[in-house]
């Protein structure tokens, strides 16, 4: 879905069409995104490192009924997580830069420009929007410290989005419950990161898309568009490159 890897001014002035992948992993990488948010409210990290130390200790836990998910970006994944949210009891409220349709899912959509309110009445935030130069960094120092000292923090998106060294300085402050990161800005991430010994800090490969299925669910999109382009159809997904 993102394209910031292979995007550049360059391939912008040939004027190709261009389509992307938009929503064909959605599915999974909501559910992956999920998994993450359940991992830090329901303490699984500190779980899983008492099981290997034979600890038997309860640790504290936070309900998701009746708290609120707010997203920042409302494509395929955001649509998918906000009705995971909401059929678990979450009010979901999210903020876009394009203004799609609100699903009725989410009770409140708003502009990007109110995305510091949506972040100080969150319980987790999901970070669910494309990679840009306008994006970049857009999770800064001062954005996590409004978000509440129990949020909890998910990104899916792309590390960029994030600002790592900020995260990292929440966390080591006690401010947030926790993250849970699938993206960073450095892939792999190197074995020196200090993102790696941050507590409360969930990490995944850059694996929430990966699935049995994929390379299938790719194709058959692929195939799709192409039948459209031959017989001169609207392609799904095209890309506004300049934007």
């Amino acid at each position: 879905a993102g394209l910031d890897r292979m995007l550049d001014a360059e391939l912008v002035e040939r004027g190709l069409i261009l389509t992307n992948a938009s929503g064909v992993h959605a599915p999974q990488v909501a559910e992956a995104a999920w998994a993450l948010t359940l991992a830090i409210s329901r303490g699984m990290p500190t779980y899983f490192r008492q099981q290997q130390e034979h600890v038997w200790k309860w640790t504290t836990l936070q309900d998701l009924d009746g708290a609120t998910a707010g997203i920042i970006g409302l494509g395929g994944i955001g649509r998918r997580y906000a009705r995971i949210a909401a059929a678990v009891g979450m009010r979901v409220i999210a903020v876009d830069l394009h203004a799609p349709t609100k699903p009725d899912e989410v009770e409140s959509l708003w502009p990007m420009e109110r995305i510091e309110s949506m972040l100080a009445a969150s319980d987790v935030g999901l970070v669910s929007c494309p990679y840009t130069p306008e994006t970049r960094y857009l999770i800064n120092a001062e954005r996590l410290r409004q978000m509440k000292s129990t949020a909890i923090l998910v990104n899916i998106a792309r590390g960029g989005i994030v600002d790592e060294q900020a995260l990292c300085e929440v966390l080591r402050n006690g401010h947030l419950r926790g993250a849970g990161l699938d993206v960073t800005e450095t892939e792999p991430l190197p074995a020196d990161s200090p993102l790696w010994d941050t507590p409360r800090l969930v990490i995944t490969p850059h694996c929430a898309g990966i699935s049995p299925g994929r390379n299938r669910r790719l194709t058959e999109f692929f195939c799709e568009n192409l039948r459209r382009y031959l017989v001169g159809e609207s392609l799904a997904n095209v890309i506004d490159q300049k934007r």
